[in-house]
């Protein structure tokens, strides 16, 4: 059985992420944290499929993956 973190790790993270980032940087990290959840959780939640143009832009990332692979050498370098 995993031991659920308690309340002294929390506070041990807090003050290992105060020592890292410094006081002035964490409520920016912080909101940017709860802001990715937040759209996280709301796509997440969304039955809505991707939007087009999404899909178009993964699959034009595909087809120049797939271009640069062809122009490469072989591994084991040039066979004359």
């Amino acid at each position: 059985m995993v031991p659920v973190p308690g309340l002294n790790e929390f506070v041990m993270l807090i003050f290992v992420a105060l020592c890292v980032f410094g006081a002035g940087k964490l409520p920016a990290i912080a909101t940017a944290m709860g802001k990715a959840l937040w759209k996280l959780h709301h796509r997440a939640a969304s039955s809505a499929p991707a939007p087009a143009s999404l899909a178009a832009d993964q699959e034009q990332e595909e087809e120049e993956d797939d271009e640069e692979d062809e122009d490469a050498p072989p591994p084991g370098g040039p066979q004359e």
